[in-house]
């Protein structure tokens, strides 16, 4: 019988997100094939704990390796979309950290060249395939139609540890987890049955004033957040 050849996958970044794919990648029989990152003694670090042969500085150096099937993008939020883009272009299959992109023109262009290459294009929002959406799921389709949708999310420690760039975040945290949170909630109404209303218009997390979008059926979603300040200890200190 003929071997199957490994599907490998380059993971772009070192942080702590790339360390959490490279655990389920082993998991799942996936080759960690190289490593991307401008930070040596971290690189090293990566390289050494989870057995990666290749090591590069810079992404495309990864994109030009044949043997590679698939990247792993692990960077900051800003870069999301042009290094997601400039794989498929190269004939790699994508997975990128959320948020996809830092505005619908540039998620529409990843899409765009997506069905250009025909490469998968998948983006890590891993709320969506949780026990408790699971089960979300199972509730919502033995109650029937939802005419009323909530999303709450609470996050007192953990990343992002520090202050990092606004550009790095692409304006805050914000658009990280509160939005992946309100993306899985509309999906799930929509998978209901629920469709959009031509005045949905675009999602927005606004920190201070919730945001209620309608939706055809008299169905309601309400998308709010507020940031908590975090002092380290246990308990969120109050606002």
């Amino acid at each position: 019988m003929e071997k199957t050849k490994p599907f490998k996958v380059a993971v772009i970044g070192t942080g702590s997100s790339a360390h959490d794919h490279v655990a389920a990648f082993k998991q799942a029989g996936v080759e960690i094939a190289a490593v991307v990152g401008r930070n040596d003694r971290q690189r090293h670090a990566f390289a050494s704990k989870f057995g990666v042969p290749i090591q590069a500085n810079e992404y495309q150096e990864v994109l030009d390796i044949p043997d590679i099937d698939a990247v792993a993008i692990c960077l900051p939020n800003y870069l999301h979309a042009p290094v997601a883009v400039e794989a498929m272009r190269a004939g790699k299959h994508v997975l990128t950290e959320k948020p996809m992109a830092l505005d619908g023109a540039a998620a529409e262009e990843m899409v765009r060249v997506q069905r250009e290459t025909g490469k998968t294009l998948m983006v890590s929002l891993q709320v969506r395939y949780s026990p408790a959406a699971r089960l979300a799921r199972q509730y919502a389709a033995e109650f029937g139609s939802i005419y009323y949708g909530k999303c709450a999310y609470l996050r007192r420690s953990g990343i992002p540890g520090r202050i990092s760039p606004p550009y790095s975040l692409g304006a805050s945290p914000l658009r990280d987890h509160p939005v992946s949170r309100a993306v899985f909630r509309l999906w799930q109404l929509l998978q209901s049955g629920c469709k959009l209303s031509k005045q949905f218009g675009p999602l927005q997390v606004n920190p201070f004033c919730p945001s209620v979008k309608m939706l055809q059926g008299s169905a309601i979603l309400l998308l709010a957040a507020r940031p908590v300040p975090y002092k380290g200890s246990d308990s969120p200190a109050p606002a």
